[in-house]
């Protein structure tokens, strides 16, 4: 019997093994040559909004940054070969396979994230190290994306053990979260799904506190729309002042002038990511229940809001 919870759930569930495939840039001696270059900066090529909205997720948690990030579409001009370049992409098309040669080309120390099969990873640059997928995963994970980019910065600065172990504390962290938030669990011990039942069907703006909570906000309503669920994502402060317009009238999708007498009001819905409480109306507040900003809690609540798409 197809049970769509899990079929869907299924693709979420490798996050966790998709940090642990980050930390071969550890492992492998990427971020120790990295690191013997001295770059000029870190050029994130996120070819689409999942990956760029992590990247932007990497960048808030991993501020102050020793080096400056650049996260572009497609390959500057500036590029050379003391700027490392990561070329993030959950789908394989040309336009990826041209920037990754061009990028290796100019000398610029190259790293793919990429899905399985496909040119993008099977016609990489012989010098470009591509990041392995955890066996039956399909890619386009914005775990691998944060990773990567903590795996690259990081090590500029901290000894390749101390990220491996910090990596590794990420990774079980968002295990667990999976574990917490699986289809089979209900509402009473599933935040997925309490965040999906509050939701329903009425507008959702996913929001946060701050650079971190805010940039997880948006990528968690990246993720939301990508998956066919309608919101938005807005800073908090910026939220409460912009509320009294959300009070205008919204009309349903499927509302029909000929049919229907009054458009009926959709309610609004507000999650307040990395937040113990919230204090905006018709609001629900998620937290880890640790410090919401440390990278395992922040990449434990990310979990959690990608999750609630499948139930």
């Amino acid at each position: 019997m197809y049970d769509r919870e899990a079929v869907q759930f299924f693709d979420i569930a490798h996050e966790g093994a998709f940090v642990r495939a980050a930390s071969a840039l550890l492992d492998d001696g990427q971020v120790a040559q990295l690191r013997e270059l001295q770059p000029r900066s870190l050029i994130v090529v996120a070819a689409d909004d999942i990956s760029r909205a992590a990247a932007e997720l990497a960048v808030a948690v991993l501020a102050p940054l020793p080096v400056p990030i650049t996260i572009v579409g497609k390959l500057p001009r500036f590029a050379g070969p003391l700027d490392a370049v990561l070329l993030a992409s959950s789908k394989s098309a040309p336009a990826q396979e041209r920037c990754l040669h061009e990028a290796s080309r100019r000398a610029c120390p190259t790293y793919l994230i990429a899905p399985p099969q496909g040119p993008l990873r099977e016609e990489a640059p012989s010098d470009t190290y591509v990041i392995p997928v955890p066996p039956n995963a399909a890619g386009g994970s914005p775990a691998c994306v944060i990773a990567a980019m903590v795996a690259l910065v990081g090590g500029l600065t901290a000894p390749d053990q101390a990220v491996r172990e910090q990596l590794e504390l990420v990774a079980q962290a968002v295990d667990e979260e999976l574990l917490a938030v699986t289809p089979e669990r209900d509402a009473l011990v599933n935040e997925s799904r309490k965040i999906r039942e509050f939701a329903g069907e009425d507008r959702v703006v996913h929001t946060g506190y701050g650079e971190i909570p805010t940039a997880l906000a948006r990528l968690i309503a990246t993720w939301w729309v990508s998956k066919g669920l309608v919101c938005g994502a807005l800073e908090a402060t910026e939220l409460g002042a912009a509320l009294p317009d959300f009070n205008e009238n919204a009309s349903d999708i499927f509302y029909d002038p000929f049919e229907d007498d009054v458009a009926p009001v959709l309610p609004l819905r507000i999650v307040v990511w990395a937040a113990q409480d919230t204090h905006l109306p018709r609001a629900i507040a998620q937290s880890s229940g640790g410090d919401d900003l440390a990278l395992d809690n922040v990449l434990r609540l990310m979990v959690r809001g990608l999750a609630a798409t499948v139930m």
